[in-house]
């Protein structure tokens, strides 16, 4: 059985000792059970990953010490974004942890013309902040090194005005009379370091927003079934990751 997994915000050394806050501390104390002298593993700011001790059990301040750095598998080279259109209820939730488990290093919620999620600044707020506790949990499940950035809530003008957003190749998941995502990913000129995927929510995107995307995005095909908006981002970064090899072993 593999040992838990926590992050901490802090750049952590061999025999170092920290504290771990509140909710990390109540996960470890309170539901799993551990004790002084428990081990788990523990993913610093720098990504690295080391072998800590419990040196005082408190679910509200646990104290560990380093016991000494492990191998890790590396994350993904290649950085996908996912740009998921607001789907409806809480299917984000099932977005979140699944593209974080599948290695997605950024997942943008898209308000979109058609979307029938609407939330006021302070909803939004609120769904981001429990968003980020969801990827964070997905992130130690999955033995990552990184939990994936939630950003806020964006509309798709205010996304594109981003500096440096349109870096990368951009992957628009469309009709299944585009072109197969595989046959594009080949006919790229050299491998991507970064791809940005973008869903539509159930409604799909409208005209305009589809004239957006077109200048930037290439449309692609994910194969002849029609998906459902919370499984079509899964499958197109499963279909990524399978194609430039980032399916890896546990370390």
């Amino acid at each position: 059985m593999s040992l838990p997994r926590v992050f901490v915000a802090t750049v952590l050394n061999l025999s170092a000792e920290f504290e771990l806050d509140r909710n990390e501390s109540a996960h470890l104390v309170k539901v799993l059970r551990l004790k002084d002298g428990a081990e788990f593993e523990v993913v610093d700011a720098h990504g690295s990953l080391f072998l800590a001790r419990i040196l005082r059990a408190d679910p509200a301040a646990t104290t560990a010490q380093v016991v000494r750095a492990l191998p890790a598998a590396g994350e993904p080279s290649i950085k996908v974004v996912l740009v998921q259109g607001l789907p409806k209820g809480d299917k984000m939730d099932l977005v979140v942890q699944k593209a974080t488990e599948l290695g997605v290093a950024e997942i943008v919620p898209l308000a979109c013309q058609h979307s029938v999620a609407r939330y006021d600044p302070s909803k939004a707020a609120q769904k981001v902040s429990r968003w980020q506790k969801i990827a964070a949990e997905a992130a130690a499940q999955a033995d990552r090194l990184i939990i994936p950035r939630v950003w806020p809530v964006q509309q798709l003008s205010e996304l594109l005005a981003h500096e440096a957003f349109g870096q990368g190749l951009h992957l628009l998941a469309a009709e299944k009379s585009a072109a197969p995502l595989k046959q594009v990913l080949r006919a790229a000129p050299s491998r991507p370091d970064r791809i940005v995927i973008y869903i539509g929510p159930e409604g799909s995107f409208s005209e305009s927003e589809l004239a957006v995307l077109s200048k930037l995005a290439k449309p692609v095909s994910l194969g002849p079934r029609i998906l459902r908006t919370e499984t079509a981002g899964l499958a197109m970064i499963s279909m990524i990751m399978y194609e430039y090899d980032q399916i890896m072993p546990r370390g």
